[in-house]
């Protein structure tokens, strides 16, 4: 008997997707496609999984030359639903099947280091959450996707509980995603005293022994509700009934490695597979959410609050247009609306963020007189400087380049340049202003394993990049260059910006106000955001994806 098998290694020049293996025959009776086993590679053992039995040789080796596997008694046996789960990853994201199957196996096992023996499954808890089952009159049953809207800065806890417990209920699992893992501790907190340790926990964090405890405690059935990052999709969950994705616009969910999978669009895949529930959350859903609520009716959306609750529970946005200040001679980063708003707040003894984009905006050109970027005439899309590469412009998507001009396209103006704002120069024009303030800087290099949501206590202006989300409430935030994520070389950057913005209201207590620096005002990012146009935004930036023929059409 022979079998096909992935080995869970690095696919290197010369080894195939998969490879053949002669099994004894007194391994037969534990010969299952989807069963997790070790195998001879080269001169040393590797973990595999069996993907497909064959009662003959099918290569053009004799069978004197294929290996053979010692005798074996698998402990992991993949479902066929989970087999055809990564079967679809592997094909959506062009995967090599190791690629796609290193998802699904913790450290721990790949490396065939010693874990405990998984429990027998003992299905999952029937308890309630705590608490009163409120009545929150959902406008749908979420029985087909739902893309349910809150408010900037909500987090759709109840809806969350009163999905999981109606799941848990049903005598199934469910996976509640958040797009960072300062998220997690307040989902846990909504079921803690009713599931215990029934809860498991997944993010890229864990270390191997926490991954395999984790991994081990939803494999045997144990956990009833699995709360992590974007890898938890790939948590073993065998009867999963639904699937929760908080801020479901977060770039987070985007994975940057091979396989280059989305989180939410990958979901609504497992979902749909495990015919379970989806529920994607945000107050900005992503365009391809909006495209399948209001064009193709395909999901149904939910609203958290009406226009009028809308327009009460927000703070204020206030856009201040930099080019006016540079005809005022103001060549700070700061405006002037900025720096009075930071010293009323610090004079009433609140606390204010400073939030500097760093994402995706290397390399952009912008000019400081009329705010204009290049965009390449082929995509539309912004092109990128390379100094390395003779300081040309460059199109990321269809490789078109041009000098870099000496005068800007649009108003003739010489000052276009690459623009850029680091954290560090806020942080030190910040202590120059204000200098009794306590100032804080968040970012990669100064906040890893950190909790702004803490740090901001001891501080009265905290200046960072996305990692300050998590952050609580504060009277004022400032957006130093609102509109530099706009001229990233992406096509979502336009909704990006408004995004962004939104999530920065967010941050803002309902008394409080949102500062919006920008050279371009009049984009329609900037403009919506600034009244809260959601759909119209939404509805001119698909006009737009259907002229390029860009996501979803």
């Amino acid at each position: 008997m022979f079998a096909q098998i992935v080995p869970l290694v690095r696919a290197g020049r010369y080894l195939a997707p998969t490879l053949t293996y002669r099994f004894p025959a007194e391994a037969l009776a534990d010969l299952f496609v989807g069963s997790l086993i070790r195998v001879p590679l080269r001169n040393q053992k590797a973990t595999g999984v069996i993907i497909e039995i064959l009662s003959e040789n099918t290569t053009d080796l004799s069978d004197s030359k294929i290996k053979t596997v010692d005798p074996f008694t698998p402990s992991v046996q993949f479902s066929p639903l989970q087999m055809e789960w990564v079967a679809w990853i592997q094909k959506t994201y062009h995967a090599t099947p190791s690629q796609a199957w290193r998802l699904m196996v913790p450290v721990a096992l790949q490396k065939a280091r010693k874990t405990r023996t998984p429990s027998p499954f003992q299905g999952v808890i029937q308890n309630s959450p705590e608490g009163e089952d409120h009545d929150l009159r959902l406008q749908g049953n979420f029985r087909k996707p739902t893309v349910l809207q809150s408010l900037p800065g909500v987090r759709p806890l109840e809806y969350f509980k009163k999905i999981v417990k109606k799941t848990i209920e049903e005598g199934r699992q469910a996976l509640w995603l958040v797009p960072e893992k300062s998220a997690i501790p307040l989902a846990i907190d909504c079921f803690k005293k009713s599931l215990g340790d029934r809860i498991a926990i997944f993010h890229s964090g864990l270390t191997e022994a926490e991954e395999g405890r984790e991994w081990w405690k939803i494999y045997s059935g144990h956990a009833s509700l699995v709360v992590g990052t974007r890898s938890a999709l790939f948590a073993p969950i065998r009867h999963l009934g639904c699937v929760l994705i908080e801020d479901e616009h977060a770039w987070t969910y985007q994975e940057e490695q091979a396989p280059y999978y989305n989180a939410p669009t990958a979901a609504a895949a497992l979902a749909e597979l495990h015919k379970a529930r989806l529920v994607l959350s945000s107050a900005t859903p992503r365009a391809e959410s909006f495209y399948k609520t209001a064009v193709t009716k395909e999901w149904e959306w939910v609203s958290v609050g009406t226009r009028h609750a809308l327009s009460l529970q927000t703070p204020k946005i206030h856009v201040v247009d930099m080019r006016e200040e540079l005809q005022k001679r103001n060549f700070g980063i700061f405006s002037m609306p900025l720096q009075k708003k930071l010293s009323e707040c610090l004079e009433q003894k609140e606390q204010a963020i400073l939030f500097v984009n760093l994402r995706g905006v290397a390399g952009a050109i912008l000019c400081r007189d009329c705010g204009a970027g290049v965009r390449c005439p082929k995509c539309d899309i912004s092109l990128t400087h390379h100094r390395d590469k003779g300081g040309i412009l460059l199109c990321h998507q269809c490789g078109y380049t041009e000098p870099l001009p000496a005068l800007c396209p649009r108003c003739r103006s010489p000052r276009i340049k690459s623009v850029g704002l680091g954290t560090e120069r806020v942080e030190q024009e910040a202590k120059k202003l204000f200098p009794s303030a306590r100032v804080l800087r968040v970012d990669q290099d100064t906040s890893e394993g950190e909790n702004p949501h803490l740090l901001l206590q001891d501080y009265d202006i905290l200046v960072g990049t996305q990692k300050i989300a998590g952050s609580k409430p504060v009277a004022l935030v400032g957006m130093v260059l609102a509109d530099i994520g706009i001229h990233a070389p992406d096509f979502r950057s336009s909704e990006r910006t408004f995004q962004q913005i939104m999530t920065m209201a967010g941050l803002c207590k309902k008394s409080g106000e949102l500062i919006v620096q920008t050279y371009a005002p009049e984009l329609p990012a900037i403009r919506f955001a600034a009244e809260y146009r959601y759909e119209d935004f939404m509805n001119q930036e698909l006009e737009f994806r259907k002229q390029w023929k860009r996501s979803p059409y």
